[in-house]
């Protein structure tokens, strides 16, 4: 009887996450899928980014088949905007149903390769529903979902908001089948606190406000894997709000001064520079990155989806309004000499969220990720480094998966 080896499966909630991963689906494929829909909260990671589920490795169909029924997990094929379902395959023939695909709405995945995408296929055909190059999902129950969100919050005891990612397995327990967690992974959170007092832009950040404000200063280089370290230059950076705007600061230490783009919306990161990442709905695809040079230059778009276009796109679709001042500790683009470093400050206005919501309410969270490129002659680089987990290879800021935790703290928060 034949076995397969150990695979990975990640839940899918919504089309939209499928499109994010190219190689998954066709175009066409995915257009076809589109109008089944999944009901999905926001305040924590959506489980398309947060789950996975791993099998052991010499399972039997038989096996598989079983844990299958256990949970009551149905296979289905979409066509022609009804979806066959296919279930209790440890009958001869396993059931086969009919229905619409606009009224599914559970969380179901799609293997990516290999031998359970097979399994699957000889299971369905197992009903006598041909399955031949047809996309096959798993539909998971509600009481199923349920259960996994009990067995991952009851793993650490903390709010599926903090949690990146959990993998869970299955194992044969005392009445049967089971899932377990084999590991958690947290998100990073900081604090963006309401400003005290007024802020004066001007690259020094010496107003009282910047006193409470926390600092974020473990920048480093998580792609690395087993080898990541911190960052060779420091990086302290600080954010607050108030009703009108976001304001960030960044110290960098920097032994070589270089920034040598002055066009609004240049290729800035191709000179020293501090970058925002800013992600206000973890469930849409939109997000918000702005950047700033060590000459002052300063780069500011609204991405809607990740590899819709990027940069040569959606560089000049739409205004912003980001006031950011720069200070030097050195000489700017003169490499014969030591510098120590410069710093940033800068406030973006909430109308420049206005495509995600605008100004966020207290105690609401962003995703995050604070980055930076550094040229310097003392090293072969750039070296590039962050405040988030970014542990995709090679390194991506546009990774929002692992951006971090930004909460807005209301003014009776801070210490």
């Amino acid at each position: 009887m034949r076995s397969f080896n150990t695979h990975r499966v990640i839940f899918r909630v919504a089309i939209v996450s499928i499109l994010l991963n190219p190689g998954l689906l066709s175009a066409q494929d995915a257009a076809a899928l589109a109008s089944i829909s999944v009901d999905a909260k926001c305040e924590a990671a959506p489980l398309h980014e947060r789950w996975e589920i791993n099998f052991r490795s010499g399972l039997t169909l038989d096996e598989y088949a079983e844990i299958l029924s256990s949970f009551g997990i149905e296979l289905g094929i979409y066509e022609a905007g009804k979806v066959t379902y296919v279930s209790n395959f440890t009958k001869n023939p396993p059931d086969v149903r009919y229905a619409p695909s606009k009224d599914e709405k559970r969380l179901y995945m799609v293997w990516r390769e290999g031998a359970l995408k097979e399994a699957d296929q000889d299971l369905v055909e197992r009903a006598g529903v041909a399955a031949a190059k047809k996309i096959i999902l798993q539909f998971y129950p509600q009481a199923t979902e349920q259960r996994l969100l009990e067995i991952e919050r009851e793993h650490r005891q903390v709010d599926a908001a903090k949690i990146r990612k959990t993998r869970f397995a299955v194992k044969l327990g005392p009445t049967g089948y089971e899932f377990y967690v084999v590991d958690q992974a947290l998100l990073d959170e900081f604090e963006c606190r309401r400003a005290s007092g007024e802020i004066h832009v001007d690259g020094l950040a010496d107003e009282a406000a910047w006193a409470a404000a926390q600092t974020i200063d473990n920048f480093s280089l998580p792609w690395l894997g087993k080898a990541a370290r911190p960052a060779r230059t420091a990086t302290k950076a600080r954010l607050l709000w108030d009703q009108d705007f976001l304001y960030f600061f960044a110290a960098m230490d920097d032994a070589d001064l270089y920034a040598d783009v002055e066009e609004h919306d240049g290729l800035i990161w191709e000179n020293d520079v501090f970058e925002l990442f800013f992600k206000p709905d973890c469930e849409k695809p939109g997000y918000y990155e702005f950047q700033v040079n060590a000459a002052g230059t300063v780069l500011d778009m609204f991405l809607p989806r990740r590899g819709s276009g990027g940069y040569r796109r959606f560089k000049n679709d739409g205004e912003f309004h980001v006031d950011a001042k720069v200070v030097l500790r050195g000489t700017l683009n003169h490499w014969q000499d030591h510098d120590d470093g410069w710093s940033v400050e800068g406030r973006i206005a909430w109308n420049d969220f206005s495509r995600t919501g605008g100004r966020p309410a207290e105690d609401e969270t962003w995703r995050l990720a604070l980055c930076r490129y550094d040229y310097s002659v003392e090293f072969e680089g750039p070296e590039l480094s962050t405040c988030a987990p970014l542990r995709s290879k090679p390194a991506d800021f546009h990774h929002h998966e692992d951006y971090a935790v930004l909460r807005f703290v209301g003014a009776k928060h801070v210490p």
